[in-house]
């Protein structure tokens, strides 16, 4: 199976994660939704996007330990937007997802 160029696929990460870092406290809602691209540029340029759209800082894009670079932010409402590019992750020409 060939894999696409890069990835676009948003998942829901249920779980409490650093709540007290978003714009809204402890108040916050419990979960993230996570928006992976194929190309740390974008990771970037979705960050700059929603900031200048009234979103408010959580994390900036940072290269992270596994090789991957992600950002986070929080929207009006507290909810979190996580934006990550994975370089061993790929979305092959039938839908499924696989990573190494």
């Amino acid at each position: 199976m060939t894999a696409t160029a890069g990835p676009t696929t948003t998942a829901i990460t249920l779980g409490v994660r650093e709540v007290e870092r978003s714009a809204r406290g402890e108040s916050a809602p419990p979960f993230s939704l996570g928006h992976n691209v194929a190309t740390a540029e974008e990771v970037t340029a979705w960050y700059d996007r929603v900031l200048a759209a009234g979103a408010s800082a959580v994390t900036p894009p940072t290269t992270r330990d596994w090789g991957g670079t992600s950002a986070c932010v929080a929207d009006s409402d507290g909810f979190r937007w996580d934006f990550v590019h994975n370089p061993t992750f790929s979305v092959n020409a039938d839908g499924r997802i696989s990573a190494v």
